[in-house]
């Protein structure tokens, strides 16, 4: 037998070995130790060859030395060894074994070895779905055991009544654990009490139990519960505690809490309108804090430096996240990126941003950007590829997204003729994909239906809208359904129509109704068909203030006022020529507006700050000193009346009106237009050309230039685009007309009776011709231009011949309603005539071939005009931008010197070469 020194020494030099990495040697030396040497020193040694043996991967010998160890021998290493066991066991899915070795230790053998065995007896036993035997285990430890592990357990043991749902339970088990336990677990089991608490309503209790977490208990726990504690006080609209909150964690404490609370920072700030602190917020994470977080900041710093109209800034942080920080937000990004690129007239650019979301990287964004990419291409003319995009979508990226995918293929698919194609894109989309989109589709599908002569389709098509799928269609749709049933014979069911549009669904459909209602009872309920005409005027204010005043005229002048009205009512119709639609020759509508370059280059500014809108100015101002007095000239001939009876200057209620045009013309680039307006320092063709779309006008209504109302649009794949931008009242709009129609204008020579309407001339398509296939010989252009003039010279002298006759009509009724009139029938006649008065000229200005948008508005109550006394202007602001409308540009002789900075400015036109010199010879002198 060896002494204990001896035994001593040996166990010495085993350490020693052990340390030098000599571990054959060590396990020979601790081999040496017997028990009957001393049971505890062979204990010691037991364990040492264990950890040895564990070291040199020899488990199962590691098992067998731990397993001979008795608890005789030494209670504490028999403890510690029992501990080893089963963790080695548990590693080795052993979950049995291991639960035995450590139920095998007792308090009595080391209470701190106990604790640390019932801690990891609860742990295999969770994982063993043992609720119950763990929550017991870890009861089992008490502080007195070890306040360290007794603080572990009892925090796993909150975690667990969680889970069972004993709320509670939990809640006073964390409440049970202290800092002098041990600070991060007192700090974990605060921040978890905080939680608990309040999912249970009890706001101030979890805002002191995260106050009660220090930075020194642990950095992390501490900027954690400050995140949290910032969100409770922001739910409860404390923001500048909140905000103190968020500024209480540092990147050291931990840099991703630190990037969630500048966050939450910034977006607090943003709500304040604390637009520079939240800037600086957003800025403030870096990639390196989250790259998750950073790619989140940087969407929310493009948005607002967007908002701000710092595009250049939003486009540069939506283009620092790369794909590596988050495929879903970078496809999020990209999206907002081809939004704003979009917005500044950077197409082709943002068509590729479009294109580079892939649908692995978010299904959603995916969807979306296939939408805005659809619809760009169409908007170029490649039809083609908008189709093929919109038809790349998948319901399962996005039902909604799909749907609305869907509804631009239909259209799209209908602007080529393709109607079946159309049908089947319509009726492809459900209500559970987008209410919303549906209701579209099928009002949609209802319009084509009806146009193939199936009018039962289109009926039930428009009958299968909801209210609750979107109030505004379902109000749209009852309208069409109406006027079906009526062209059906079948009226009572129309007006059962009519009448279920409710004021609340939309304005506008409500209105159109009730101004239908008011006609089918103008003979037959006065009554009524005032209340309806009432109903109606806000939206449709000349023709329901036209009918009233008809209405409130003595009975035997109503039938001939009624036939000036719809006489007058036919021609504004047909000089519309904004309209969907639109006759050979026109379509697609180009129209030119002739104005300075100074005054060009403010009307396409690109930024907000700088941009000017077009305006409309008074009639008083224009060059033709028989503006507005044509028409009662022409009238007072053709009718045979008095001197007098129609007098443009006479006292009537309409004496307040005043009369606002914006002037157009069919000529692109006319040397005689150029000459006369747009005079740079009134420098004769030194102006510009801006030649304008449909777009820029108004589709829907031809009447709307008596009211303040918007007007209904038609719904097109150009105002389908998403913005993922957070909607922002532009209040810069709010004294701006909203679209306006177009019209062409009549040319009268009262005095013999000419009449003419404004049209494209002749050249013009011998100018087209050539510009479409310049390497062509003379005859094949003159063939081509002469083909395309007389098929349009056809469609204009129908129009011209139309007008001639509601002139005649209109002539014939005013002749026997004029003579001997009361003054209010006079005034009702005035009233009627008023916007087609602006709407002709005297025949010696018929060269110009000018379109108009007109507005007429009452001088004392409308509050958008206006006024420069200095200048002696009074003018409207319309609220369509000029930039994005722009079809092409001349720029005359005297203008050539800025063609360089219109190219600059737009640049998508310039890649079009739609920015183009005149074909005019003119020398300045």
């Amino acid at each position: 037998m060896m002494t204990e020194q001896e035994l001593n020494a040996l166990l010495q030099q085993a350490d020693d070995l052990y340390l030098q990495g000599q571990l054959d040697k060590a396990i020979e030396i601790l081999r040496r130790i017997k028990r009957e040497d001393s049971p505890e020193l062979y204990a010691k040694a037991q364990f040492n060859l264990g950890v040895a043996l564990r070291k040199q991967g020899k488990t199962e010998e590691a098992i067998a030395v731990y397993r001979s160890i008795k608890r005789t021998d030494s209670p504490e290493l028999y403890a510690d060894a029992r501990f080893n066991l089963g963790f080695i066991l548990r590693a080795q899915n052993d979950s049995a074994g291991a639960i035995a070795a450590y139920r095998s230790i007792e308090r009595a053998d080391s209470p701190e070895l106990y604790a640390k065995a019932q801690l990891y007896l609860s742990i295999t036993l969770e994982e063993q779905g043992d609720s119950a035997d763990a929550i017991a285990a870890y009861r089992n430890i008490e502080r007195t055991d070890s306040p360290e592990l007794y603080a572990e357990a009892q925090f796993n043991l909150g975690v667990a009544l969680r889970k069972q749902g004993k709320t509670e339970e939990a809640i006073a088990v964390y409440r049970s654990i202290k800092r002098t336990d041990s600070p991060e677990l007192y700090a974990e089991a605060r921040f978890n009490l905080g939680v608990a608490l309040q999912e249970q309503g009890k706001t101030e209790e979890a805002i002191a139990a995260y106050r009660s977490i220090e930075r020194t208990d642990s950095p992390e726990l501490y900027a954690k519960a400050q995140f949290n504690l910032g969100v409770v006080l922001q739910k409860q609209d404390k923001i500048k505690e909140a905000i103190a909150a968020y500024r209480n964690t540092e990147r050291t404490d931990s840099s991703e809490q630190y990037a969630k609370s500048q966050l939450n920072l910034g977006i607090v700030l943003q709500k304040q309108g604390k637009i520079k602190g939240a800037i600086a917020a957003f800025r403030s994470i870096e990639r390196t804090d989250s790259p998750e977080l950073y790619a989140r900041a940087r969407i929310y710093l493009g948005i607002t430096l967007g908002a701000q109209g710092d595009s250049a800034g939003a486009i540069a942080a939506y283009r620092s996240i790369e794909h590596t920080d988050s495929p879903d937000l970078y496809a999020e990004a990209r999206f907002n990126l081809g939004v704003t690129l979009r917005e500044q007239d950077k197409i082709e650019d943002a068509i590729a941003a479009y294109r580079s979301i892939e649908r692995t990287d978010s299904p959603e964004q995916y969807a979306k950007a296939q939408v805005n990419l659809g619809i760009d291409l169409g908007a170029q003319g490649d039809n083609a590829g908008a189709i093929a995009a919109y038809r790349s979508i998948e319901r399962t990226d996005s039902p909604e997204q799909y749907a609305k995918a869907q509804l631009c293929l239909g259209i799209t698919l209908g602007t080529q003729g393709d109607s079946a194609g159309e049908i089947v894109a319509y009726r492809s989309i459900r209500r559970k994909d987008s209410k919303e989109a549906y209701a579209k589709a099928r009002f949609n599908l209802g319009i084509t239906l009806r146009v193939q002569g199936d009018s039962a389709g289109a009926i039930a098509a428009y009958r299968s809208i909801k209210r609750t799928d979107s109030p505004e269609w379902y109000a749209k749709a009852r309208f069409n359904l109406g006027v079906a049933l009526q062209k059906q014979g079948k009226a009572k069911e129309a007006v059962a129509a009519y009448r279920s549009i409710k004021h609340t669904d939309s304005s506008r459909p409500y209105a159109k109704a009730q101004l239908t209602l008011g006609i089918l009872g103008f003979d037959k309920n006065k009554t009524k068909a005032q209340q309806a005409f009432a109903n109606s005027r806000s939206v449709f204010y000349y023709q329901s203030e036209s009918l009233l005043k008809i209405l409130n005229c003595p009975p035997g002048s109503r039938l001939n006022l009624r036939a000036v009205y719809d006489a007058t009512v036919s021609i504004i119709k047909t000089l519309f020529i904004s309209s969907v639609g639109g006759i050979a020759g026109e379509n697609p509508l180009k129209v030119a507006h002739y104005t300075r370059p100074s005054i060009a280059r403010l009307l396409i500014a690109g930024e907000k700050d700088k941009v000017s809108s077009l305006r409309l100015n008074t009639v008083k101002n224009t060059n033709d000193p028989t503006e507005g007095k044509v028409l009662y000239g022409y009238l007072h001939k053709s009718c045979g009346l008095p001197s007098g009876v129609l007098d443009a200057e006479q006292e009537s209620d309409s004496q307040a009106l005043a009369a606002f045009i914006s002037c157009f013309t069919f000529n692109h680039d006319s040397l005689n237009q150029f000459r006369l307006y747009g005079k740079e320092d009134g420098l004769e063709a030194s102006g510009v050309s801006l030649v304008f779309g449909k777009r820029f006008f108004s589709a829907a209504d031809p009447f709307a230039i008596m009211t303040a109302a918007p007007e209904r649009e038609a719904f097109t794949t150009n105002n389908t685009m998403e913005d993922s931008s957070p909607a922002q009242p532009d209040k810069t709009t709010q004294k701006k007309l909203d679209k306006l129609p177009l019209y062409r204008c009549i040319y009268l020579e009262p005095q013999s009776g000419y009449v003419s309407i404004a049209h494209r001339d002749k050249v013009t398509f011998y100018a087209e011709a050539w510009h479409n296939d310049k390497t062509a010989v003379h005859k094949k252009l003159c063939k081509k231009a002469e083909k395309n003039w007389k098929k349009y010279q056809a469609e204009i002298n129908k129009l011209t011949e139309k007008v001639k006759d509601d002139l005649s009509k209109l002539s014939e009724k005013i002749k026997a309603v004029a003579k001997d009139a009361e003054n209010d029938v006079l005034q009702t006649l005035v009233f009627i005539l008023q916007p087609l008065r602006y709407l002709v000229k005297h025949a010696a200005f018929q060269e110009e071939q000018e379109c108009r948008m007109l507005y007429i508005g009452n001088l004392l109550e409308e509050e958008r005009i206006y006024t420069d006394w200095d200048g002696k202007q009074m003018y409207l602001e319309y609220a369509e931008p000029v930039r994005n409308s722009l079809n092409k540009i001349y720029l005359s002789p005297g203008a050539e010197p800025y063609a360089d900075f219109f190219k600059r400015e737009l640049p998508t036109l310039a890649k079009q070469g739609a920015i183009r010199r005149s074909q005019n010879p003119f020398r300045n002198k």
